[in-house]
């Protein structure tokens, strides 16, 4: 077992990670039930983005954590994709510098339930993605083409905001390793295969 990616040694994906400073900052929000999932790729996010930010919990543990993020100033929106959200290419040429990025790491339930829970986080400006095409994510069922893993997520918004650059591409190059030698395992262990299950976000 390997203790930082919480993988047994044969689908170990450490090797292939290239941590970095992100600009924006990703701070990630995570649904309490969501940070106990074994299969959820925030680990990977986490061992790239030296700055990365998680915080986890429901609306008032989340505000809590918010305050000191206010305090630093700047701009910060929030990844939801809804009726109010501008794509985040749009937000990003306003002249106003995006400083920081709240990526929700959840189901699409339970993603709403922290938006309706958390006085600071509902109180962001809503930015999308426009996916190019579907999750590359295998080994768990998306609910719609546009919907993505959540390391997929922040690699898009790294581009969106400061365009291709090589260490964002590391975050799908980890990302893929994990997959390839899931899948590998999943056709030689049936402990392998039972863990892989279907979500919705994340």
């Amino acid at each position: 077992m390997c203790w930082v990616c919480r993988r047994p040694q044969k689908i170990c994906w450490c090797a292939a990670v290239q941590p970095f400073h992100s600009d924006p900052e990703i701070i990630i929000v995570v649904h309490p039930r969501e940070a106990k999932n074994p299969m959820g790729t925030l680990r990977i996010v986490r061992r790239h983005l030296s700055n990365c930010r998680v915080f986890v919990g429901n609306g008032p543990e989340i505000d809590a954590g918010f305050a000191s993020v206010l305090q630093q100033g700047g701009r910060t929106v929030l990844l939801y994709p809804d009726a109010e959200a501008v794509p985040i290419s749009e937000a990003n040429q306003t002249g106003l510098p995006i400083d920081r990025v709240v990526v929700i790491d959840a189901t699409w339930a339970t993603a709403k339930q922290l938006l309706r829970t958390s006085v600071l986080l509902s109180s962001f400006p809503k930015v999308s993605l426009s996916p190019s095409g579907e999750s590359i994510y295998r080994v768990r069922k998306q609910p719609a083409p546009h919907c993505l893993s959540t390391v997929e997520a922040v690699h898009d918004v790294l581009e969106a905001v400061r365009g291709s650059r090589v260490e964002h591409g590391a975050l799908l190059k980890s990302f893929r390793s994990a997959i390839d030698m899931h899948l590998a395992e999943m056709a030689k262990s049936p402990q392998v295969r039972r863990i892989a299950r279907p979500v919705v976000l994340s």
